[in-house]
């Protein structure tokens, strides 16, 4: 379960940073 979470975590963040970055 731990690591679905920190898989979406992971994802929810590079998101974010792509929309910062962009």
């Amino acid at each position: 379960m731990l690591s679905a979470l920190s898989i979406v975590v992971s994802s929810v963040y590079l998101k974010n940073q792509h929309l910062y970055t962009s």
